[in-house]
């Protein structure tokens, strides 16, 4: 099945990766399409729960959340749950993703929302952003931890730990007590 060119846009690393896109436009049964660098779909197991990572590679705060977002993915994709990286923007080029990429050495999928598409299905605003999805429902939407009370402080480690929270919750059969926190760090740019 081939898409059209925009969709077929992508970064290619030098490393083994996969890169996707996603389409908010395209449906399948009320659940998001991915798309690989070829333009091929890319189905993920039905019954696992979509992990979204917004980031981006101007915001310092997303960058210091890299090591423990490869550190969920490690520890939670051998259960129902998909990791992804989402890179939005119309201001950012694929050179730039490119190095960023490859200078982290990040090994999850990535998508490029460079129509920022999900970013407006989804109504994330900000990086870094976690949305967690059973299908079309947003399980969770805000912070990974409480890290970063804004953008100038930091703490040297976070006290509460919102999305281990809710992917225990959800790995034991339980909705997650808690559904929304407030985005902390760099605006999407629109």
């Amino acid at each position: 099945m081939k898409y059209p060119d925009k969709i077929k846009k992508a970064v290619t690393l030098p490393f083994l990766m996969t890169v996707i896109f996603f389409s908010a436009c395209n449906k399948r049964e009320n659940n998001l399409l991915l798309f690989d660098v070829d333009g091929n779909e890319v189905i993920t197991a039905e019954s696992k729960i979509t992990v979204l990572f917004f980031l981006s590679t101007e915001c310092p705060l997303s960058e210091s959340y890299l090591t423990e977002i490869h550190e969920f993915k490690n520890t939670y994709s051998s259960m129902q749950f998909f990791f992804c990286q989402v890179y939005p923007g119309k201001f950012l080029n694929n050179n730039d993703l490119k190095s960023f990429l490859s200078k982290y050495k990040i090994d999850m999928p990535v998508a490029y929302d460079c129509e920022n598409t999900l970013c407006t299905k989804l109504n994330a605003k900000t990086t870094p952003q976690v949305i967690v999805l059973n299908e079309d429902t947003i399980l969770y939407s805000g912070q990974i931890d409480n890290r970063a009370s804004d953008l100038q402080f930091k703490k040297l480690s976070a006290t509460v730990f919102y999305l281990r929270d809710v992917l225990d919750a959800i790995s034991k059969g339980q909705q997650p007590s808690v559904k929304f926190t407030e985005p902390i760090g760099c605006d999407i740019e629109r």
